[in-house]
């Protein structure tokens, strides 16, 4: 958990102490497939390490090849570093050894809702839906790909349905008498100011600040995820409302320089 952390002051001294243990982990189990996952997530999400990680991806792989749980991590850290076709194999081939897995069926739709593909997306995730109603990845992944493919009224339908316990019944009420697509995205500003609340300022806020069509928000949240180097920043190159607010180019940058300058991203205006 250090590489979640939103706290900058000791953010650093956490991935240390992070790498540290894993390093004690390696040496007390060198074979264990779940302790290279986890240096491999380590290396990745929290030390930017993209090479490194993906060396000890592959061992994970290699001790355990028919592991749902590896694949499915390799899978997102394949999405992470642009290797689409490399994610949804990985993706499909968890599935195929563990079907009845929620959790896999959601990400599938968050993955094709990552790669534009976003009929596949809300059918997949609806598939998450009818095997467990109550599984809030996969509500999300229905309204936002709703939204994407410009259903607003159908998005805003599905919100209130799902009624998450930020959207309390006075506002989604008063939210009622906007049009659906202002009232989604109102929602999704509401949504951004929870988040702050209870994690902090970050990569994930922003994204919903984006949704909302709140610029100078979503610019505040992304210069605290760059502070924090928030492990989102990975992902930013496949988030549709990042790449509508600052274009294709500028959020390769932001997922991929180590070096991240919020400026270079974000000119000011």
């Amino acid at each position: 958990m250090a590489v979640l952390n939103r706290d900058p002051a000791g953010a650093a001294e956490r991935r240390r102490a992070a790498h540290a243990a894993l390093q004690r982990a390696v040496l007390a189990d060198p074979g264990s497939a779940a302790v290279a996952l986890d240096v491999a997530g380590q290396l990745f999400w929290g030390e930017w390490n993209a090479a490194q990680a993906a060396e000890w991806f592959g061992l994970a792989r290699r001790i355990a090849p028919q592991d749902a749980d590896v694949l499915h991590a390799y899978a997102w850290f394949a999405l992470a570093d642009d290797h689409i076709d490399a994610a949804m194999q990985a993706m499909n081939d968890a599935l195929a050894i563990a079907p009845l897995s929620v959790a896999l069926h959601s990400d599938l739709g968050w993955f094709y809702f990552r790669t534009g593909r976003y009929d596949d997306s809300l059918r997949q995730c609806r598939i998450a839906l009818e095997m467990a109603p109550a599984e809030a990845s996969a509500q999300i992944c229905e309204e936002r790909s709703l939204a994407e493919l410009g259903h607003a009224d159908e998005a805003w339908a599905a919100l209130r349905r799902h009624a998450p316990g930020w959207l309390d019944a006075d506002t989604a009420r008063r939210l009622d008498a906007l049009a659906p697509a202002a009232a989604y995205a109102a929602a999704m500003h509401r949504s951004a100011a929870t988040v702050r609340a209870r994690e902090g300022a970050g990569f994930d806020s922003a994204c919903l600040e984006a949704i909302a069509g709140e610029l100078d928000a979503a610019r505040s949240d992304l210069a605290a995820a760059v502070a924090l180097r928030d492990p989102g920043l990975h992902l930013a190159r496949v988030t549709p409302e990042l790449k509508r607010l600052l274009g294709d180019s500028a959020v390769r940058q932001l997922a991929g320089d180590e070096e991240n300058r919020l400026a270079e991203v974000l000119p000011e205006r």
